[in-house]
């Protein structure tokens, strides 16, 4: 996964890079077929500024969200 915001910079708990650490920023639930993101990974979103993070699958292919952080809530959607 990598993830950024509107003007650039980096979003997650691995700043100096656009890329984030498997398991550290986000992990597969592979039984559910779904991507958490950790708790880490959202404690580091800049409150009020939309983030878009692209998962990149070994297949190929990619998917891209947007998500907003709002105090203690985040709501996203499929970009």
């Amino acid at each position: 996964m990598h993830a950024t915001y509107a003007d650039g910079t980096n979003a997650g708990p691995t700043d100096w890079t656009p890329f984030q650490e498997f398991n550290r920023a986000f992990s597969p639930d592979y039984p559910n077929g779904t991507i958490i993101l950790t708790p880490e990974s959202l404690k580091t979103l800049r409150d009020g500024e939309p983030a878009t993070p692209v998962f990149h699958f070994y297949s190929g292919s990619t998917v891209t969200y947007q998500f907003t952080k709002s105090g203690s809530s985040v709501t996203g959607t499929a970009a």
